[in-house]
């Protein structure tokens, strides 16, 4: 998978600042960018369900919360607090920015349903608020899963297939 990983990365990367490199991201870049995010979450929930084929304890539960904290929290904290300190505040309208600064430090921006909070202060780091959702309702979706794969994979291919197709129905917008 690391292969894979890598490149899903890189495009995502070249998506949020291609600028950066000197090229300005096509259309086609930003729908790579896009679906590389969704195969990165698709990548880590396999390998979560590979690392922890059981989590029936609550010593269980609280090791793989606090391994998942670990791995990502140091870091985004050290660099939101570096975001926050030193770049000038570029945040939309109407954004309140100490309630932006407690979400993201909380890694529970992308939580809010404001148009504005997900992104503010470090705007990649919105998907580590999703990682974190994630992380949350792993422990408590693993047993279900666990009993009954073919229903599971039922129940998450109808949550996938059926919103897009409702809003396509309903004269969603189209690409």
């Amino acid at each position: 998978l690391t292969p894979l990983r890598f490149v899903a990365a890189a495009l995502i990367v070249a998506g949020h600042g291609g600028w950066l490199f000197g090229f300005v991201p096509g259309t086609t870049l930003l729908y790579a960018a896009n679906a590389s995010v969704s195969l990165f979450f698709v990548m880590s929930g396999f390998v979560l369900a590979y690392n922890y084929p059981a989590l029936d304890s609550q010593e269980a539960v609280g090791r793989f919360c606090v391994l998942r904290f670990a791995r990502i929290w140091p870091l985004h904290a050290a660099i939101l607090s570096a975001t926050i300190l030193f770049l000038p505040a570029t945040l939309p309208a109407g954004i309140d920015p100490l309630v932006a600064a407690m979400l993201a430090f909380l890694l529970v921006q992308s939580w809010v349903p404001i148009n504005g909070y997900a992104a503010a202060w470090n705007g990649p780091a919105w998907t580590l608020s999703v990682d974190v959702f994630f992380y949350a309702v792993f422990p408590m979706i693993l047993a279900p899963l666990r009993r009954a794969p073919w229903r599971s994979l039922a129940v998450a291919l109808a949550l996938s297939l059926v919103p897009p197709l409702l809003a396509y129905r309903l004269g969603g917008p189209r690409a």
